[in-house]
């Protein structure tokens, strides 16, 4: 299962449902690879209602996973997780995270990480509308919002 809410995009609450199996192709002291495939279910409630996107549909996902150690201080993950919604075939989501955790000491590590999540419908916003005066009548519109959304997080993590 996978939940997640992200008011910026305009995602109230989605829950996703995961049925599938992987495969762990590499799994080596310095290195992990492996991939997965599922069919999905998604509950999702938009912080603005689209009416033409059903709020609960299948999916078909493909994903993977991978660690590498560059050094006997630094590892590298990667994930990508691919969500096809099998009800709007032009409905799909991906997302794509990397990370590089950096020993400092036996206790303290850095990692800073990217996450990007793409999808190919978006949420839909609201947006004020003005006169061509510059005037807020108060009226405002939907409109999707943006397709791709990045996160960039810089860490400390303690190992005690």
């Amino acid at each position: 299962g996978d939940w997640t809410r992200n008011t910026f995009a305009g995602i109230d609450s989605r829950f996703v449902a995961v049925l599938g199996a992987g495969t762990q192709w590499v799994d080596t002291d310095r290195t992990d690879f492996s991939t997965d495939y599922a069919l999905t279910w998604t509950f999702q409630d938009d912080v603005i209602e689209n009416p033409d996107l059903a709020t609960s549909f299948g999916g078909l996902r493909f994903g993977y996973d991978l660690r590498r150690d560059l050094t006997q201080t630094t590892e590298f993950t990667s994930r990508l997780v691919f969500d096809q919604n099998l009800d709007e075939t032009d409905d799909r989501r991906v997302e794509w995270g990397n990370a590089l955790t950096v020993d400092i000491n036996d206790v303290i590590a850095l990692k800073p990480s990217l996450l990007l999540q793409w999808r190919n419908l978006p949420s839909l916003g609201e947006v004020p509308l003005f006169t061509p005066g510059g005037v807020d009548p108060g009226n405002t519109v939907f409109a999707p919002l943006q397709k791709l959304d990045t996160t960039f997080t810089l860490a400390l993590v303690l190992s005690l």
